[in-house]
């Protein structure tokens, strides 16, 4: 298996919804989408079948920030040779699907551009560039597991500032490759319409 989708998940029941749908459209078997539920009410629940193999798993851990345990728990659980962090406001494209399908590095990085998915799980581009973001990335699973993973202590601010660190450390040292920058991916920066949706229950 080539990649696996690592998504954490509070509360966006909606965007989860779409998310699946234009996952859908994208992905074969030979990527493996796992959607970890870090503490929402109600839980999130799927039931409809998928074209790529799902999984949906719980932290059932209520304290303020755990995003970098769910993280951790779906890299644990992957079975892909890449795992693609992804918070569920990041979309991919097809060409994101075969940019990672190419890759035989470390770490593959992604630029952005403003988009939406709409209620049939559509991707709406509307072109605004936004910057690189380090919580959106490709990394070779063994590499993910020798660096530790995320270090579950450090906090809102310093979960990904702290792997994105001991990733340079591995590069200036020669134990990983300079991480490269790939194709462009989508965010849903519009706050009003995003936490609108969030919480919508089907």
């Amino acid at each position: 298996m080539k990649c696996s989708i690592i998504i954490a998940v509070l509360d966006s029941h909606e965007i989860f919804r779409r998310q699946l749908l234009h996952l859908s459209r994208i992905l074969s078997q030979n990527w493996e989408v796992i959607v970890v539920d870090d503490g929402s009410q109600p839980p999130l629940r799927y039931h409809n079948r998928l074209p790529f193999p799902f999984r949906l798993l719980y932290t059932h851990d209520q304290r303020p920030w755990t995003q970098d345990k769910a993280r951790n728990m779906g890299a644990t659980a992957a079975r892909g040779e890449y795992l693609l962090m992804l918070d569920i406001d990041h979309v991919v494209t097809r060409k994101v699907v075969a940019n990672v399908n190419r890759f035989r590095g470390d770490m593959l990085k992604f630029a952005r551009r403003v988009g939406e998915l709409d209620d049939e799980g559509r991707l709406r581009g509307r072109g605004r560039a936004v910057r690189v973001a380090p919580n959106i990335f490709a990394i070779r699973k063994a590499l993910f597991e020798q660096m530790g993973g995320y270090v579950e202590t450090a906090g809102i601010y310093g979960t990904d500032r702290h792997l994105q660190e001991t990733y340079r450390q591995f590069v200036k040292h020669r134990r990983a490759k300079s991480a490269e920058i790939g194709e462009t991916l989508y965010v849903i920066t519009d706050p009003k319409w995003f936490h609108k949706l969030s919480r919508k229950l089907r």
